[in-house]
């Protein structure tokens, strides 16, 4: 049976998420931060919509809460206030939800163990910890002191709008916690931070560890099948020679 080429859009969606983690970070202080975070949203945002492959009806959806979050942030970068600020969070994370259902119905439906399996997985896995650092974003533009450490403070501008800027500082949080890494530099005060972070680590964990489960269960199942298969054709060819 040939091999199975991998879908290009969860590749997409992929390398656009390790970008988004990787290099903003190391740009966000630079005079282009804003346009880079943007830039990888955006990229993050398309090659989502091409990853899942949702029907009409998806489709519609993806594009109902995708198209006015990307608006939204473009809109924001250029005339920054906290109503719009806000308005951006939530699309997006109503987005990244409904993209991890999409991606997570398509591994749930496999019957085997491929590429697009493993890249889709590692996407899932990434777009929680986006997901989750939204939340840090709204919570912080809810409540300035939810977080202990000078650097996320400085998300909050004197007018108190949310500034995207610091999309950075909370996805570099998210991982840690998803990881139950936790150098503790940055430190959730109220209950609501405190909550939303033990959450997080607890979804990442049984993530992976149902995840992992799925995976070998398929892996083996497949084997089983075609090991048993390449034994019934060695019997049916002995039995010919014989």
């Amino acid at each position: 049976m040939p091999r199975q080429k991998p879908k290009k859009g969860l590749v997409t969606l992929l390398v656009s998420l390790l970008l988004l983690y990787g290099l903003y970070p190391l740009l966000r202080s630079t005079l282009f931060g804003g346009v880079f975070v943007n830039l990888f949203l955006s990229a993050t945002f398309f090659a989502g919509v091409y990853a899942a492959g949702a029907r009409k009806r998806g489709l519609l959806i993806m594009l109902s809460l995708g198209g006015p979050a990307l608006i939204l942030t473009w809109v924001f970068h250029a005339r920054a206030s906290a109503p719009v600020g806000i308005a951006v969070v939530v699309f997006t994370m109503a987005f990244i939800a409904y993209m991890i259902y999409l991606l997570l119905q398509s591994i749930q439906r496999t019957e085997r163990v491929t590429s697009d399996v493993v890249y889709a997985a590692a996407s899932v896995y990434l777009l929680i910890g986006l997901f989750w650092a939204f939340a840090y974003m709204l919570v912080v533009a809810a409540q300035p002191g939810a977080f202990h450490a000078p650097h996320v403070q400085s998300m909050i501008e004197a007018g108190g709008s949310l500034r995207m800027v610091g999309i950075s500082i909370f996805l570099y949080y998210s991982i840690v916690t998803m990881t139950t890494l936790g150098y503790g530099d940055i430190v959730p005060v109220t209950p609501i931070a405190q909550t939303l972070s033990s959450l997080e680590a607890i979804v990442g964990q049984l993530y992976l560890a149902i995840l992992l489960g799925r995976v070998v269960g398929l892996y083996v199942a497949h084997s089983t099948i075609a090991g048993a298969g390449k034994s019934a054709d060695s019997s049916s060819e002995e039995e010919c020679i014989q």
